[in-house]
């Protein structure tokens, strides 16, 4: 029995690992993520989605592979983009009536980061920080976008190999059949 490696597992994990401290959230004074779910520039193109609560995370990845230990095992450097979307409207100037409600985005930064800088699973090493940024696409949403890097090990082709499920492929060396026999060149009868 053996385990096929899907993107889906770092995925899942956040998820889990934010419904499981939620009361981080409360202990922080802000709301709890309402929405979680595969970027697929949902704030950017709202009319092409379905609705949406917030706070809202969005994950977005890239996976760069490399070979390991034989073309069957690949690691891969991954990094993931989680992108904050707060429905929020209110003004982050100087003396603004409701500055901290503008502010609320450094809280979730925080609660964010703290739950995910050096999570790991058995799937994937532990996640780490790499930047933060606004991204100023939506109009009439403040969001924020954190990337974090870690490392995967995708040994699939090879289970499936040793488990017998798909055929090992042929070196270059070889053969089942006897060589096609080699035609002797022979001068063209038309001219160009």
């Amino acid at each position: 029995s053996f385990k096929i490696l899907t993107m889906d597992f770092i995925y899942t994990s956040i998820i889990d690992r934010f419904a499981d401290n939620a009361d981080v959230f409360a202990d922080n004074n802000i709301g709890i993520i309402k929405h979680f779910d595969l970027f697929r520039n949902q704030y950017v193109y709202p009319e092409l989605h379905l609705p949406y609560k917030r706070p809202a995370l969005f994950y977005q990845y890239q996976v760069n592979w490399k070979s390991r230990g034989g073309a069957q095992i690949q690691e891969g450097d991954v990094q993931i983009r989680l992108h904050i979307e707060l429905e929020n409207y209110g003004q982050s100037f100087g003396h603004s009536a409701n500055r901290d409600y503008a502010l609320e985005i450094f809280k979730y930064h925080t609660v964010v980061y703290a739950l995910c800088q050096g999570f790991s699973t058995s799937k994937f090493t532990p996640l780490n920080r790499i930047s933060n940024e606004p991204d100023e696409t939506p109009a009439q949403t403040n969001v924020h976008i954190i990337t974090f890097e870690t490392k995967i090990l995708d040994d699939t082709a090879q289970q499936l190999i040793d488990s017998g499920k798909i055929k090992q492929p042929l070196d270059d060396m070889t053969t089942t059949e006897k060589p096609l026999p080699v035609q002797e060149e022979t001068e063209s009868k038309y001219v160009i």
